[in-house]
């Protein structure tokens, strides 16, 4: 370094070294400003979309609770309707039995008529001795089969 300061005092004057050293300085502080600018424009920037992005953030999240608070709503209607129909239901079996008690007494000899099984006959798809629950159910095994 002190051999490059040499050479520029020996071949250039003082007043010329001054000159470059005050062009150097002009143009760095130049560069400084330019990027302490572009740095508060960046800043700037990115507080707009932050903010931005804070007001998306929080109109959804306005959005999921108004959905949710829909949703417990609808849910809260229709287990009210589904306690009604179990009600209703309620009522009509009891009035069915009612009416049963009351053809059975009605009936000679007191016997409860026969229920119908839907579907037609006892024989058929669907209708064997498994589906009527007939043979016990079989488990597997974790023995070997062949040992």
């Amino acid at each position: 370094m002190t051999g490059a300061i040499a050479f520029f005092a020996r071949t250039l004057h003082r007043p010329q070294i001054l000159d470059r050293l005050t062009d150097s300085a002009r143009r760095l502080s130049e560069v400084t400003t330019a990027h302490a600018a572009e740095l508060d424009r960046l800043r700037a920037d990115a507080t707009r979309e932050r903010d931005e992005l804070r007001e998306l953030l929080d109109d959804r999240a306005r959005m999921l609770t108004e959905a949710r608070d829909e949703q417990r709503q609808r849910a809260e209607r229709a287990e009210h309707e589904l306690g009604q129909a179990r009600g209703e239901r309620a009522q009509l079996r009891a009035g069915t039995r009612k009416d049963a008690a009351q053809e059975s007494a009605a009936a000679p000899g007191g016997e409860t008529p026969q229920r119908r099984r839907r579907g037609g006959s006892e024989r058929g798809p669907g209708r064997g001795a498994a589906c009527r629950g007939e043979y016990p159910i079989f488990t597997a095994s974790t023995a070997l089969i062949n040992p």
